[in-house]
Parts: structure tokens; C-alpha cells; sequence
């Protein structure tokens, strides 16, 4: 017992050195190999253990190490949070109050053109570039506004042309008044002026120049009138498939036996086909025949007068332009209205019955005009044409 207690003690607490010592000093083992194995294992275990303490020495200090690390970057969070949190905050409420801003000024301006456009003042907000709600609601009211304004135009012109119909239908009224009242005394001064005309071949040469003066004053009164009844009528278009290009030369041709027309180059510039409107011919020929009087009076019968006609998808225009010396801007919208004329000797009523006519076909006339030249637009919409 005095050997191996020790020895299991040994055994127990794991000392391979002590064992070994023992099994010399005791003598209990015959195999030497067995001690030697003892002590290299002993070897090993030390050198086991200088190794972990190592390993744990190094762990520690790598412990330490991260928690330093982690222990400044929480210290300079904090910071940071200190520092940039009222920052953002700041930024935050400045940005709040910035959008805040742009939104009510520009609700505040959408008020103020809403209040303009309900007196009638069409104005457009800028909103290129924005895309959020408000900028939304500008687009869509910049789209009711363009809307709006063209059929503001729209009713603008039908009231003048309501107004100019009222106008032309009184004035038709007033006219044939005054062509019936005005017709039976020239009839009777021409005729009168004719039979004295035959008397005076004996008489002094002032009375015949006279008499010639009366008659040739009561054929264009009788002119006047003629033109006043023709205004006054106003009857209804008689509608039937007419060749606008045969109404066009025949009315050119028409012009050319009552006038002078040498120094007229007259072009039309037309499809090869017929261009077949429904339409009335005998009053579609007055309007081509006042409008070629008029340009060849504008040229002083020299000069190009131009017809063309262009086929569209929607509308058939038909314009008839002259090299003239033009009209003045501030006089294009009279140019319609009865009896005025820039015309020394003019009745002022030739472009009134064209109006007149234009309009009970359903079409549309308008007149463009620059320092030299004037061009007259018939529009004839497919639907009417």
C-alpha cells in the first residue's frame, strides 16, 4: 500500500512525471519504455499548457482590444447622435417648412388665377417640372384654362357674327325700303334723260354733255340700287352639285367682258379633278365676281390674281389672293360691314353680300392682308361641301 497509493494518486491527479518516479523508486514496472513514455507525455502536457495560457493570454487581450473598440465606436455613436440628430432635426423642420411654403404659395396663386379666370382673365401657370399633387392640380387647370379660352374665342365669335347677322338683317330691311322708294324715280329721270337726249341734237353742246352727265349718274345710281336690293333679298341658297372650278372661270370670264383685264395675269391653282360642292352656282358666281372686281380694283388693273383651291381632310379652302396695295390691319375687321369701302366711288356693299352669302352656305370667310396684297379664305367644311 505504501507504493501504490501514492502511485494511484498520482494516477488520479494526472502528474505522468510523479508516476514515472515512482514506478523507478518502486521498481514496479520491468519495461523502461513504459517510464519514458510517462515523461514525454509529461513533456507534452507542459508544453499543452504553455500553449493555452498563451492562447488565453492572447485571447484576453484580443477581449480587451474589442471591447475598446466597441466601447469607442458606442462612445462616438453617441456623439454623433448628439451632434447630427438636432442637425437633422433642423433640417428636417427647415425642409418642412420649405415644402410647406411652396405648397401654400403655389395653392395661394392657383387662387388667384381661379378668381382672374372667373372675371374672364385667362392666364397659364407654370408647372413644368413638378410632379407632385399640387403641380398635378396646375397642369389640369392649365388644361381647363386652355378650354376655356377657346371657347371663350369660340363664343366671342359667334357673338360677332350673331351681331354682324342682326346687324345686315336690318340693314337689309332698311334697304330694300329704300331701293323700292329710290327704283320708280330713276326709271322715270332715265327715261326722261333719254327722250331729252334725242331732243338736244339741235341744242348747244353743255346741254347735250348734261344730259349725258344725268344718264350716265342714273345708271350707276340705278347700280347702287341694284346692289341694295341684291343685299336686301337675301334669299336662300338653292343647293345642287356645282364644279367650283367651272363657277370660277366662269365668273373670271364673266369679269373680263365688263371690265378691262388685259394687265391681269389670272392664275388658278387647282386638283385636275372636278371639285363638286353642293352649293348655289348663280350665288356662288356673285361672290367670285365681287371678290375679282374688288382685287382688280386693288391693282389698278395690273397685277396677278391668284385662285387656290387645296383639298384637306376635314375642309375644302378656296383662297383668292391679288398684288394690290393691301389693307390696313385696323381696317380688316370692317371690311365685311355694309356700306363702307375705301373706294372712291364704291357702294360699300359688295363684300357684304359675299359675307351673306358665304354664311348661309355654312361656310367660312375670312381676309388676310399684308403691305402689298390681300387674300380672301373661303373655308368649306366636308360636312357642308
Amino acid at each position: 500500500y505504501e507504493k501504490m497509493i501514492p502511485l494511484i494518486k498520482a494516477i488520479f491527479l494526472e502528474q505522468p512525471l510523479l508516476v514515472a518516479e515512482l514506478f523507478e523508486k518502486g521498481k514496479l514496472l520491468g519495461d523502461p519504455s513504459i517510464v519514458f513514455k510517462l515523461r514525454q507525455l509529461h513533456s507534452n502536457i507542459q508544453t499543452l499548457r504553455t500553449y493555452g495560457e498563451e492562447i488565453i493570454s492572447t485571447s484576453k487581450e484580443l477581449d480587451g482590444k474589442a471591447r475598446e473598440r466597441v466601447e469607442r465606436t458606442i462612445s462616438v455613436s453617441q456623439k454623433a447622435i448628439l451632434i447630427f440628430f438636432p442637425l437633422f432635426l433642423i433640417t428636417g423642420i427647415g425642409l418642412l417648412f420649405l415644402i410647406t411654403g411652396s405648397v401654400i404659395n403655389r395653392l395661394r396663386l392657383l387662387v388667384a388665377v381661379v378668381e382672374r379666370t372667373g372675371r374672364g382673365e385667362f392666364t397659364r401657370l407654370p408647372h413644368e417640372g413638378v410632379s407632385d399633387e399640387v403641380g398635378i392640380l396646375i397642369k389640369k387647370f392649365d388644361e381647363m384654362e386652355e378650354e376655356l379660352l377657346k371657347r371663350e374665342e369660340e363664343l366671342k365669335k359667334k357673338n360677332e357674327e350673331l351681331l354682324q347677322s342682326k346687324k345686315l338683317a336690318a340693314l337689309g330691311t332698311l334697304a330694300a325700303g329704300v331701293a323700292h322708294e329710290l327704283n320708280n324715280p330713276l326709271n322715270n329721270i332715265y327715261i326722261a334723260a333719254q327722250v331729252l337726249k334725242r331732243e338736244a341734237t339741235n341744242m348747244p353742246d353743255f346741254i347735250r354733255e348734261t344730259v349725258d352727265d344725268i344718264m350716265a349718274q342714273s345708271i350707276r345710281v340705278k347700280h347702287i340700287v341694284s346692289d341694295l336690293l341684291e343685299f336686301a333679298k337675301g334669299r336662300e341658297p338653292e343647293m345642287r352639285e356645282t364644279d367650283l372650278n367651272e363657277v370660277i372661270l366662269g365668273s373670271y370670264k364673266s369679269v373680263s367682258i365688263t371690265r378691262n383685264t388685259e394687265g391681269i395675269n389670272f392664275n388658278i391653282d387647282a386638283p385636275d379633278e372636278p371639285i363638286i360642292v353642293m352649293a348655289d352656282p348663280a350665288q356662288m358666281e356673285r361672290v367670285f365676281i365681287n371678290l375679282f372686281n374688288n382685287a382688280i380694283d386693288a391693282m389698278e388693273g395690273k397685277g396677278k390674281l391668284s385662285v387656290t383651291i387645296i383639298k384637306g381632310e376635314k375642309a375644302i379652302e378656296i383662297n383668292v389672293s391679288d398684288t394690290g396695295k393691301g389693307i390696313p390691319q385696323e381696317l380688316l375687321e370692317k371690311v365685311f360691314e355694309p356700306f363702307y369701302t375705301t373706294k372712291d366711288r364704291g357702294t360699300g356693299l359688295g363684300l357684304a353680300i359675299v359675307y351673306n352669302i358665304i354664311k348661309k352656305h355654312g361656310w367660312e370667310i375670312s381676309v388676310e392682308s399684308e403691305r402689298k396684297g390681300t387674300t380672301f379664305i373661303i373655308t368649306l367644311p366636308r360636312g357642308k361641301s
